[in-house]
């Protein structure tokens, strides 16, 4: 176990994995060391609320403690299409980073040129948005002075409608340009619903919890960014790529009541069931796994009927693997329209636009993950897929769980951006 008075901070705050929690209270139960810092970090806690500076509160902080008191895992909906056996084991577990290109595999230059800007934005916003800000405490002024300073940004879905998405993965580069996954993944993920609270910022029309949604998918970007192309900034992405664990409770902070919008459609995320636990490696891996998520997310507020989805987080539903579905009502002929996005490349009718990319792109990370040659293989799988329940949609993609020989190294946090 770690150090004890931080094990104990983390006890208190809520966010000590279930397994620790066990052991710590069966601690407590018999170490007057253990009690007495526990005792320590409560008075401790105690003092930085009353130290803190008065801060004006969020106007949906009140809602969001009540989604967490309130949470319903009973409407929580696992897929009946799910395998029922491990998917084949091909050697060390897959931990991120497979699909990154330099920058200099984009032959058109002004695209490259973008990819560059949006990064750079992207770090100069961070200190404005972070949680030591004037604007997490409500002084926005600030933060609408930078953005007023920063050029408009290009419009970054249509920029990737003109990146054409070949079989090239599966070509191993061969027939084609790897390079167009990785600006799908930069432009079509967390970056449109980034770019709306920016504008939303911009117009003077944001608030506290804007800027909260801001700092996540900023910090996020950045991370997708780097991961997709290696040479963007090497000093990070040495660290992205050191073992730390990433746990289910770095999404459920950042996604718990969050609005979401993808095309200006904006919806509401809802969690159901999460397990508790890591379910990443290294911050590298947690971006490609992030990424996925906001890939059917996307999906979801654009074609959800009450614009509202839910994430559910499970383990060993499917041996040895961990599963993300997200939910959302939809009406029939919305949901024939997505689930016919779940094919190979080579099946889609028409142009492959920004819907099909999106699934496109999980398609590819999951394929990676489990080391499958193609498309087809992957969605006979079962380990991505589309399922009519009720009258909802449920879109599900599986990862690599991490097995307890792994469970070693750092916890990541959530209070750097670039951590």
């Amino acid at each position: 176990m770690k150090d004890l008075h931080q094990t104990a901070l983390d006890y208190c705050l809520g966010i000590l994995p279930g397994h620790e929690v066990v052991e710590f209270e069966a601690l407590i139960a018999k170490d007057p060391d253990a009690t007495v810092a526990y005792t320590n970090a409560l008075d401790d806690l105690g003092l930085i609320g009353q130290s803190s500076p008065e801060v004006n509160l969020a106007s949906d902080l009140r809602q969001r403690i009540l989604n967490i008191a309130e949470c319903d895992n009973s409407s929580s909906t696992i897929p009946s299409a799910l395998p029922r056996t491990s998917p084949p084991f091909h050697g060390l577990r897959y931990s991120g980073g497979g699909a990154s290109v330099d920058l200099l595999d984009i032959r058109d230059t002004i695209k490259r040129s973008a990819v560059e800007n949006i990064y750079e934005t992207m770090i100069g916003l961070t200190p404005f948005v972070s949680g030591s800000s004037a604007a997490s405490s409500g002084d926005l002024r600030e933060l609408q002075e930078h953005l007023s300073s920063i050029p408009s940004s290009p419009e970054n879905i249509p920029l990737a409608s003109q990146i054409p998405l070949q079989n090239d993965y599966w070509a191993n580069g061969k027939n084609g340009d790897l390079s167009s996954f990785s600006l799908k993944r930069v432009l079509l993920t967390s970056l449109p619903s980034l770019n709306f609270f920016i504008s939303k910022l911009s117009s003077g029309e944001g608030g506290i919890c804007d800027v909260r949604r801001v700092f996540y998918l900023c910090r996020d970007q950045l991370k997708i960014m780097r991961s997709c192309f290696g040479d963007l900034d090497k000093p990070r992405l040495s660290k992205d790529e050191e073992i730390r664990h990433h746990g289910t409770s770095l999404l459920r902070s950042k996604w718990w009541g969050a609005n979401h919008t993808f095309v200006n459609q904006i919806s509401k995320a809802s969690l159901g069931h999460f397990f508790d636990g890591p379910i990443t490696e290294r911050c590298v891996e947690y971006a490609e796994y992030d990424s996925n998520v906001y890939s059917l997310a996307n999906l979801l507020a654009t074609l959800s009927s009450d614009k509202n989805f839910q994430i559910n987080l499970y383990k060993d539903k499917i041996p040895d693997v961990s599963l993300a579905v997200i939910t959302a009502p939809t009406i029939d002929s919305e949901h024939v329209r997505i689930s016919q996005l779940f094919c190979a490349p080579e099946e889609i009718s028409g142009e492959i636009n920004q819907f099909s990319a999106l699934v496109q792109l999980v398609l590819e990370s999951v394929g990676r993950a489990f080391r499958f040659s193609n498309v087809a293989d992957v969605l006979d799988s079962g380990l991505v897929g589309c399922e009519r329940v009720d009258q909802s949609t449920s879109l599900w993609f599986s990862w690599p769980v991490i097995l307890p020989l792994n469970q070693v190294g750092a916890l990541a946090e959530t209070s750097n951006p670039d951590s």
